[in-house]
């Protein structure tokens, strides 16, 4: 069942703080129905360089094809970072590949007695909620409100080349890498994949769990400790980690061997467009887990 931990970063209440629309341009700025309000920031990874750590804690959700990833982290874990020269921003566990079709906004969502949540959210370029990272009942809501407007923007912003194909155009590669690779990869039976991810829980071992959509990367270390099945909904839980897939999305699923001497597994499963929903880095599992797998190719 879930940890208190993980409930806490679905819906927290902060004390009354300053409203997010204070110093905020009205061009930048939305109100919406249900006490709602938004406001635009700049569409650039490298502006959550200065969010860590003045925000101390937060909850971080990673929203892809039919799964999600949701921890928490503390500024500490994100004291280190590197800005590529395509623009991406790496973390060590968060990888930021925002462009100027996606949306960054700042979210302030009221409650009936007056309380504010506050949460970041990323769009990419259909509208769909990719990311967001929400404040926790020990973050520090002024540098929240500071950063959102140090960070505003009107969204009529121009239109730049881009310098090359992003997250998306990777993940199709991989894709169309594995059907003619039957040397590193395999094809294994779809249908025994949520077995053998809930035997995960089991094993009481590590196993290296990422998230992708064509705006972030989200990875994680985590010792799953307990799942569930909620319809068609498989629930996983760790110490600070809940994983969410959608096992009538899965469509394909693949076992890639690591190309080093390491020893490492990757298991990378699609849906029906061809899109990665998860994979899982594993290494070492008994043969009895491996079975759970069969094989296809």
């Amino acid at each position: 069942m879930p940890s208190d931990i993980l409930r806490k970063t679905v819906s927290v209440s902060i004390k009354p703080a300053p409203a997010l629309k204070q110093g905020v341009h009205p061009e930048n700025l939305r109100i919406l129905p249900d006490r709602e309000v938004r406001v635009a920031l700049l569409p650039e990874s490298s502006i959550f360089c200065s969010l860590w750590p003045e925000l101390k804690e937060a909850g971080v959700s990673t929203f892809g094809a039919g799964a999600s990833l949701t921890c928490d982290y503390g500024g500490s874990d994100f004291l280190w970072y590197r800005n590529n020269e395509n623009g991406v921003l790496e973390f060590p566990e968060v990888w930021y590949d925002i462009k100027d079709c996606d949306s960054i906004w700042g979210v302030q969502q009221g409650d009936h007695e007056g309380r504010r949540n506050f949460a970041l959210e990323v769009l990419d370029g259909k509208g769909g909620l990719a990311h967001r990272v929400s404040l926790k009942a020990g973050s520090d809501p002024s540098s929240y409100l500071e950063f959102v407007r140090i960070n505003q923007a009107s969204l009529d912003v121009s239109t730049k080349a881009l310098s090359w194909w992003g997250f998306q155009a990777l993940i199709r590669s991989r894709h169309d890498k594995w059907k003619s690779r039957t040397d590193l990869a395999r094809r294994v039976e779809r249908n025994r994949v949520i077995e053998f991810l809930a035997s995960l829980a089991n094993l009481h071992k590590q196993v290296r769990l990422t998230v992708w959509n064509g705006v972030i990367k989200h990875s994680r270390n985590v010792e799953f400790q307990s799942w569930q099945m909620r319809g068609h909904l498989l629930e996983m839980y760790g110490r600070r980690e809940k994983f969410t897939l959608d096992s009538d999305r899965l469509t394909e699923a693949w076992v890639v061997q690591c190309r080093c001497f390491c020893g490492e597994e990757i298991l990378e499963m699609y849906d029906y467009h061809g899109q990665l929903m998860a994979s899982i880095v594993f290494s070492a599992l008994s043969q009895s887990t491996m079975n759970l797998l069969p094989a296809l190719n």
